[in-house]
């Protein structure tokens, strides 16, 4: 194996002009990144076509290691010869086992697909190694043992036992699209993934047996749209993953082989899953940046997840059989909570130890009938939105809060504000829509930034305001059918950005707003039943704008009066009553 035309490998690969002349072809063993003795230091290998019994195949170099793939790559083009790595794989039957000593190692990227195929056997590939076809195409990878870049496998067809060798993989592992793999049985030796698992669209593959080594996977382990995906076992010596995402695979139903995995703030991903029953397998982890849990139509509990103490984001949506959070009652500390459209979800058990919740979104759990677990521990809350729960009827779980930036509650049974109590602080805003209260009881100590009161067809009254509030950024009072008296807001005396009056049919009267002296803007629409401007006679400045529309029974008069008075630098004036 020196002088003259060097053959390497089974496959009588001829090397010639890349420095290889009077020296011995390099063992595979050598380190990423060093160069043969005597090997070739100017640029990519380009294989090609083999002649039959090893004869004279060349393999020139580019010596702009410009192949096709960029500098340093490598071309495998045409394929082996017939005393060498052929596509032994051809008729189905094993590939014999290959003498690895004469295997060659590839410094660049290496392409690999039907009619562009290395004639010699491949130790090593220092940079990425992507694989196209079937495991026809696996052939002459029999002697591999690490690719220092990322491995794609788009293979197709067949098993991939050709690749029983390799050991590690430095950036990502793709495995995508086959159409024939029951397990991954032929990735035994494998022991560590620098980058990212990626196991998608393979329509037969049923469990990730044959992995058993795998035991670090440096970034994020992705499976999805595996159709006959059960289980993941295979991947029970994993102990390591930055993210986890676990989506669309209809026939998995659990996540034990996870167990062992495990690492702070990670990315955890679970949607579509349509026969998941269990979480438990992620039992290994306690802390997550993320944390998704979406569209999972048999997944009826979160138990094994009670060493979850901190999550920045946690949602929860779409889950038809879910009925308790009982297994998140170790979670302490949560940034933003999504909880939406989990119709036999009845309470927040499971939230009980729940300390500080920046912004929560509870929506559309038509089954909600409370939310008193929160009010175990929780003190401390930024935003809190409550939607879509009709069987819900108070608050309770608010108790212990005492400073809030917005409160919103819509479309829920809500009857009493109660558990507001101990609120001193609403610092942006409190909207109430739809709701069934009929005054604002509880309120008693909150100091506001605007209130926004719309489509609560019980409110009678803005009774229960506290009397520290002299003025409000903006009051919106918009159709609330029975609501007749503002007297509540008999200390009001600035609006800094305006007043809405719209649709409230009983409205007859503005008393209350007595004391108000200065608002930014008013719009006054459809107020049927308003029959006087008087209450406002304190009002001096209108800054912005003036608006009073279809107000039968306001004298168009009076209003252009008001205006002209408060120096309305805007008005608009339409369909409101006759002059007297």
């Amino acid at each position: 194996m020196r002088v003259g035309n060097v053959y390497c490998g089974l496959g009588a690969v001829v090397l010639t002009g890349c420095g290889l002349i009077g020296n011995e072809l390099s063992p595979a063993t050598d380190p990423p990144g060093g160069t043969p003795a005597g090997g070739n230091q100017s640029g990519g290998v380009s294989f090609t076509s083999g002649g039959s019994g090893g004869g004279n195949a060349h393999a020139g170099v580019d010596a702009g290691g410009k192949s096709g793939f960029g500098s340093g790559g490598v071309s495998a083009v045409a394929g082996a010869s017939s005393a060498g790595a052929s596509s032994a794989g051809a008729a189905g039957g094993p590939l014999p086992d290959p003498d690895c000593s004469t295997a060659i190692k590839v410094e660049g990227d290496l392409i690999v697909e039907p009619g562009k195929v290395p004639s010699g056997l491949v130790s090593n590939v220092w940079g990425d190694l992507i694989i196209a076809g079937t495991a026809n195409e696996l052939a002459p990878f029999r002697c591999l043992q690490t690719v220092g870049g990322s491995l794609n496998l788009e293979i197709t067809e067949g098993d991939l036992s050709a690749l029983g060798k390799v050991r590690s993989v430095g950036k990502n592992l793709t495995i995508q699209g086959n159409r024939t793999i029951v397990n991954l049985s032929g990735l035994g030796s494998l022991g560590s993934i620098g980058g990212s698992l990626f196991i998608l669209e393979n329509k037969a593959l049923v469990d990730l047996s044959g992995m058993d080594l795998l035991a670090y996977v440096g970034g994020a382990l992705e499976i999805r749209e595996n159709p006959e995906l059960s289980t993941l076992k295979g991947a029970e010596q994993l102990s390591t993953v930055s993210a986890l995402t676990i989506t669309d695979n209809d026939k998995l139903e659990n996540l034990d082989a996870l167990s062992q995995a495990g690492h702070t703030n990670v990315y955890i991903n679970i949607e579509r899953n349509r026969v998941l029953s269990s979480l438990a397998g992620l039992r290994g982890f306690d802390q997550a940046r993320s944390f998704i849990i979406r569209d999972n139509e048999f997944l009826r509990s979160l138990h094994g997840l009670d060493r979850w103490t901190s999550v920045g984001e946690l949602v929860i949506s779409g889950n038809p059989s879910l009925g308790s959070l009982g297994g998140l009652r170790g979670l302490k500390q949560l940034n933003r909570l999504a909880l939406s459209q989990n119709p036999n979800l009845q309470d927040l058990w499971g939230f009980d130890q729940l300390e500080t919740l920046l912004e929560a979104n509870i929506e559309d759990n038509s089954r909600l009938e409370n939310i008193d677990a929160l009010g175990t521990s929780l003190s401390n809350v930024s935003s809190f939105y409550l939607k879509g729960s009709p069987a819900l009827t108070t608050v309770e779980g608010l108790r212990n809060v005492t400073s809030v930036n917005e409160i919103g509650i819509s479309s829920c049974g809500v009857t009493t504000l109660n558990g507001l109590r101990n609120i001193d602080t609403i610092a942006v805003r409190l909207a109430l829509t739809d709701t069934k209260i009929k005054d604002l009881t509880g309120l008693g100590k909150a100091g506001f930034g605007s209130i926004d009161l719309e489509e609560n067809s019980e409110l009678l009254s803005l009774d229960g305001l506290s009397g520290i509030n002299t003025y409000f950024f903006q009051l919106t009072l918009r159709k609330n059918p029975k609501l007749s008296d503002l007297s509540a807001l008999a200390v009001v005396g600035e609006l800094t950005q305006g007043l809405e009056l719209d649709s409230n049919a009983a409205l007859s009267s503005l008393t209350g707003l007595d004391n108000l002296k200065k608002i930014d803007w008013i719009s006054v629409v459809d107020q049927p039943a308003l029959t006087s401007l008087g209450p406002l006679s304190a009002l001096q400045t209108i800054s912005t704008s003036a608006i009073f529309l279809r107000n039968s029974q306001l004298s168009n008069c009076a209003l252009q009066q008001l205006v002209t008075r408060c120096k309305a630098p805007a008005a608009k004036l339409e369909d409101n009553g006759p002059c007297n």
